[in-house]
């Protein structure tokens, strides 16, 4: 399908694992929808750019260049269910290879696989050598399957992102950029790495977010914690909030009780769910001599979606700072000339 055609949202790089010989993860979907719809062949595809690789196949012998599939290309360019309950007969797909060739198939369905709402993998189709209508229930237990699927995907995805940014945080590690009391990283070396991470969020279409952080503690206990140098407080405060980060994220501390946390994920859904503990509002330490100090969190986050495709790393940490800055008094101490 030339590219001008094909109307799908690009997804993340999937080459490399759709270029894989056959998984065990992907032909145990195959299998499975094989049996739950008695059909003789099963195929998922998974798509790279305007082309599609085979990534699991049951019951036909074609090759991993799915260009013969062609059933499939018009799941991927739907974007929605297809049903076909008998290709002979049916103009759009009378003359596809599959219907005219040795292995001939006469019904099929299949439904797109998706990374992110709007953002499709490829797609995971049933054939059958007879026609027959595929029923509600069939094009369910259809749709579960190809869940499973994006399941294994996107957590492959999310294991890629925390290799890269585990890459990022040991280099910082090297520089000696990260406080090894507290796990974070200084916000000088935040805002040096940043335009590298936000070129590979954009070149990986991923989502990314920066999340400012301030804590209010009991202002006296501050106070007392200040007056007596003793910095036991701030380094527990710091270690909690970068307990609150999944492996895949990283944080600076800004001051005292000021923080900034930068999450990358490949969908904004999982992006969500990475920003929900980290933006908790309650928060409670305890003193070395067993007192209970309870403080909230206040927290601001910008999307890299909502600054522009365009932005770069400095405009996206002066959109952030922007927001939340006036109200905490939180300076940019990171600040780079432009």
């Amino acid at each position: 399908m030339p590219a001008s055609e094909n109307p799908w949202t690009q997804p993340p790089d999937l080459e490399v694992v759709a270029c894989e010989p056959h998984q065990e993860r992907f032909d145990r979907v195959t299998r499975t929808l094989s049996r739950a719809l008695q059909v003789p062949a099963a195929v998922m595809t998974l798509g790279h750019r305007d082309h599609q690789w085979c990534s699991s196949m049951l019951g036909t012998h074609g090759p991993a260049d799915l260009q013969d599939l062609s059933f499939c290309s018009h799941v991927v360019a739907q974007g929605r269910a297809v049903a076909v309950s008998d290709t002979s007969a049916d103009e759009e797909f009378a003359d596809f290879p599959l219907v005219l060739g040795k292995t001939v198939i006469r019904a099929c369905v299949g439904v797109p696989i998706l990374l992110a709402p709007g953002m499709v993998a490829g797609s995971l189709c049933a054939m059958d050598s007879m026609p027959r209508c595929f029923g509600d229930d069939e094009v369910a237990a259809l749709r579960d399957l190809a869940r499973m699927a994006e399941t294994e995907l996107q957590a492959a995805a999310q294991a890629g992102l925390r290799n890269s940014l585990l890459t990022w945080i040991g280099l910082a590690q090297r520089q000696v950029a990260i406080d090894p009391a507290t796990g974070c990283s200084t916000i000088r070396c935040l805002r040096a790495l940043l335009d590298g991470v936000v070129e590979q969020a954009r070149e990986g279409h991923l989502q990314m977010a920066l999340c400012l952080l301030h804590v209010d503690f009991h202002r006296a206990a501050v106070q007392l914690a200040d007056k007596a140098g003793d910095r036991s407080l701030f380094l527990k405060l710091a270690r909690l909030m970068h307990h609150r980060l999944p492996a895949e994220a990283a944080m600076a501390r800004l001051g005292d009780c000021d923080f900034c946390a930068l999450l990358l994920a490949p969908t904004a859904a999982s992006l969500d769910y990475a920003l929900e503990p980290v933006v908790q509002p309650q928060l409670s330490a305890v003193l070395d001599d067993g007192a209970v100090l309870h403080g909230h969190v206040s927290s601001h986050v910008m999307r890299l979606a909502d600054v522009g495709e365009a932005a770069t790393g400095n405009l996206f940490w002066a959109r952030t700072l922007s927001a939340f800055a006036p109200v905490h008094g939180i300076a940019d101490r990171g600040a780079r000339p432009h």
